[in-house]
């Protein structure tokens, strides 16, 4: 696996939204994976922390390329359609420059409010998402091109190997690991097992993916998902396994 592609490993993990459950096969059952996933390789074992796997869908954040319609009651003149721009802010007539950038709507209702008061009395403002910029998931480990794709639509791990190229001879398709963004903001691991669904012919696991999950193809199943988290992402945080971000390409 290449290190430039770990580099954009703590970027994607800044956020993930959730999306409507469109995608449904059947037979394969993803696994959850929580708690102490061990890892075990060369030297004393160590403790991956991932949460244990939620439905529950995360908080929509706002991300470069996103449109919100931002409503002014108080002055329907000022409501208009914005754009969060490359470096994560929102520029609004009296408001100024505005951080929107892995913010909730509510959270960001709150920042554009409180920039308005200094020229309006007590603002309202809504914020209604229009449209969704980047739609990327992250394929790493053996695959034929890991690297950052664009969601075509609603599909799964499977799918989102075959786009990078397929599987590598060396690849574990028993144990497919996603990452994704937790409800509370930690990571979540699932791991799905991609050889059955491919001896079932049914051409996918149960998971939706969703905006910046990782999809982990393993040489030695699931332990190396741990193992490639604690090296490459918690270790690079003050925080356990929380998520960042850094406003780049990796976005746009």
């Amino acid at each position: 696996m290449s290190p430039r592609y770990l580099l954009f490993a703590p970027l994607i993990l800044a956020g993930c939204m959730s999306g409507p459950d469109r995608y449904s096969y059947q037979g394969v059952q993803p696994r959850p994976v929580g708690g102490e996933a061990m890892v075990r390789g060369a030297g004393p074992s160590r403790a991956a922390a991932f949460q244990s796997w939620s439905s529950q869908a995360p908080a929509y954040r706002l991300y470069p390329g996103d449109e919100v319609e931002v409503r002014v009651p108080s002055a329907p003149e000022l409501s208009q359609t914005v754009t969060v721009a490359p470096d994560g802010n929102v520029r609004f007539p009296l408001a100024g420059t505005i951080p929107a950038t892995d913010r909730t709507l509510g959270e960001f209702e709150s920042l554009m409010a409180q920039a308005l008061s200094s020229q309006l009395l007590r603002p309202q403002v809504q914020a209604i998402p229009a449209s969704f910029g980047s739609q990327r998931v992250l394929v790493l480990g053996e695959v034929g091109q890991p690297g950052l794709y664009d969601l075509p639509g609603p599909i799964g791990a499977l799918e989102a190997v075959a786009i990078a190229g397929g599987f590598e001879d060396t690849a574990n398709r028993s144990e497919v690991g996603i990452i994704r963004r937790a409800p509370d903001g930690g990571a979540m691991l699932r791991a799905v097992d991609l050889k059955a669904s491919l001896r079932g012919g049914e051409g996918g696991d149960s998971i939706p993916l969703q905006r910046f999950d990782i999809v982990y193809v393993p040489k030695s199943g699931i332990a190396d998902a741990n193992l490639f988290v604690q090296q490459y992402i918690r270790d690079l945080l003050p925080f356990n396994l929380g998520f960042s971000y850094a406003a780049g390409s990796a976005y746009n």
